[in-house]
């Protein structure tokens, strides 16, 4: 049984949005901003870190769907 390529490309974008969206609600809401001081920000990691983390894997695997979908 073979895999047609518009199915393997429709395969590789669900996947891509689904790390995109994972991405983004582990990382919540509660981040940083520009006008975080050092302070804040240190803290934020310390308090958030597992999630930084899982947020900027799923980065890396969604560039990675992105740039096999442009190919």
């Amino acid at each position: 049984m073979s895999i047609k390529p518009s199915n393997i490309l429709l395969i590789n974008i669900l996947i891509t949005g689904a790390f995109y969206v994972a991405g983004f609600i582990a990382l919540g809401s509660s981040y940083p901003t520009i006008d975080s001081s050092g302070e804040q920000i240190v803290y934020w990691l310390l308090s958030n870190g597992l999630n930084a983390r899982f947020y900027a894997w799923t980065a890396a695997f969604f560039s990675l769907g992105l740039a096999i979908f442009d190919g």
